[in-house]
């Protein structure tokens, strides 16, 4: 009898022990996903957007993280992987995550994929997530900001196939478009290659062309004998005031692409 009740309970244990290996372990708290060094919420925000944070990134087995600082040296996607991996940030064993960074000194935001997010959301769904909340950053709206975030980043997660096939599709237009967009510009600088050295051509023919010129020692020479005379000489000086005004900068439009595997889109607010 005591021996079957052993063998019992070790194959309940062997069993309890699988199931726990089949469900993924979410390690990371809400305060982990949620870093505002900048500090650009309340205290209660923060506490809400690392709960909403935490609910996600469960129900999602992936990192739904959010960083904001006050200055980045450099390229923000160089950054953003580096502090990801170093921070040990994302879920099982791929690292799955999905980051927003927020770079309040040069007012810049960029959004990353980790993991296995590299292969379900493309380049133009992170441009597409950060241009959505772009305006609430640049109002200084940020709780709205990030809530929006979290809820997309939740929607893009779990697109249907057909969903999956309209955002590829703007991004293949997208970038025909810009392919596009650089072809006059390389048109217009051969051209204007062309011109210069036409016109180049053209001057240093009528140069040559002009040797019956005799130089002159002064400009009264130019002029017949007693055929002008000066009999009042002032001088008038004008005055005006000139204004100059800054011209506004104009905001950049976001771009988006693939960074050592991971997607990646960003742009000012």
């Amino acid at each position: 009898m005591a021996k079957t009740m052993k063998r019992i309970s070790t194959l309940l244990m062997t069993f309890c022990f699988m199931v726990l290996l089949t469900v993924p372990a979410f390690a990371l708290s809400g305060k982990d996903l949620i870093v505002d060094d900048a500090y650009l919420l309340s205290a209660g925000e923060r506490e809400k957007i690392a709960d909403y944070a935490e609910s996600v990134s469960e129900k999602n087995n992936t990192s739904i993280c959010i960083v904001t600082t006050n200055g980045i040296e450099g390229s923000i996607e160089e950054w953003q992987e580096q502090y990801f991996y170093d921070n040990n940030l994302g879920t099982g064993s791929n690292k799955n995550g999905l980051m927003l960074v927020i770079d309040m000194e040069n007012r810049k935001w960029n959004i990353m994929t980790f993991g296995d997010v590299d292969d379900i959301i493309i380049p133009y769904e992170c441009q597409y997530i950060g241009e959505a909340v772009r305006d609430d950053l640049s109002d200084s709206r940020f709780y709205d900001a990030f809530h929006d975030y979290i809820y997309l980043a939740d929607e893009h997660l779990n697109l249907t196939d057909s969903e999956r096939d309209y955002y590829r599709d703007l991004q293949e237009q997208n970038n025909k478009h810009e392919k596009k967009r650089h072809i006059p510009i390389v048109g217009f600088i051969m051209s204007l290659f062309i011109s210069v050295g036409i016109s180049a051509g053209s001057v240093n023919s009528m140069r040559r062309s002009m040797n019956t010129r005799v130089l002159r020692s002064g400009a009264s020479e130019y002029m017949d004998k007693d055929s002008f005379h000066l009999s009042t000489k002032r001088d008038i000086y004008l005055y005006s005031t000139i204004q100059k005004t800054a011209k506004p900068k104009e905001k950049k439009e976001s771009s988006s692409g693939s960074f050592h595997g991971h997607s990646s889109g960003g742009g000012d607010f």
